[in-house]
């Protein structure tokens, strides 16, 4: 448990320090007609938004971090696991 915690707490921690780079938002229901880019980092995709003056957004529901930028949705995944976009059965 308070290993979990750490976890979570450390996390956060790095999260923070982008802070102002991010907005909470949703990704679009349109999503499968863009042409997708799955991103390594979230460093790196605020390096990606920074050099497009596009805005890194959090998905509220998967908590994955995107921008779409000319039709093109670029993603990063806080995690491993299979993950599902909104709407995907």
């Amino acid at each position: 448990m308070i290993l979990n915690i750490s976890k979570k707490l450390e996390k956060e921690e790095t999260y923070s320090s982008f802070k102002e780079f991010i907005s909470k938002g949703k990704i679009p229901d349109n999503w499968s007609s863009l042409r997708q880019v799955e991103i390594s980092s979230l460093q790196d995709l605020i390096d990606a938004a920074v050099d497009m003056s596009e805005r890194v957004i959090r998905d509220i529901e998967s908590c994955a971090y995107f921008i779409i930028h000319d039709n093109v949705l670029y993603i990063f995944f806080t995690t491993h696991l299979q993950w599902k976009m909104p709407g995907e059965k």
